[in-house]
């Protein structure tokens, strides 16, 4: 019997798409269509090998985009990194972002078209926890 612990974390949020301050692409219009004129980090899933689509909630519904980008990363160290170097937009996790952002290290674009929710949650094959589970559960946690 698998065990589903939801918890109270959203990735979308205004700060999700974020651009780093040097980067010398053209001017930001700030709209998701202008994100086509700009080079963009994008992101891979290690397993599938399948680059991940950006979603923004627009008027109407939601716009699903690929934006252009010689950058792919998997890591997601790696992929914070390449932003605050100007190497081009990127769309993560508040988690990750948020404190480059409140250190004015990268800036939020399109604050008004947030990414759909997507709910964490973490699933384990026991109702009780084992240690080394419990702790990856508190760490988790603690950064939300």
């Amino acid at each position: 019997m698998w065990t589903v612990r939801k918890f109270d974390f959203y990735t979308n949020g205004p700060e999700q798409t974020a651009y780093e301050d040097i980067y010398s692409g053209p001017p930001f219009r700030h709209t998701v269509e202008d994100l086509q004129h700009h080079q963009a980090i994008n992101w891979i899933n290690s397993s599938s090998r399948q680059f991940m689509p950006w979603t923004f909630t627009i008027p109407g519904g939601i716009a699903e985009i690929s934006p252009p980008g010689k950058l792919v990363v998997d890591n997601s160290k790696a992929y914070v990194a390449a932003g605050l170097a100007g190497l081009g937009i990127s769309q993560g996790m508040n988690v990750f972002l948020q404190p480059y952002i409140d250190r004015g290290l990268l800036t939020k674009v399109l604050p008004d078209n947030p990414s759909p929710e997507r709910k964490l949650s973490l699933l384990y094959p026991h109702r009780h926890l084992s240690h080394k589970v419990r702790v990856f559960t508190e760490w988790l946690e603690s950064l939300l």
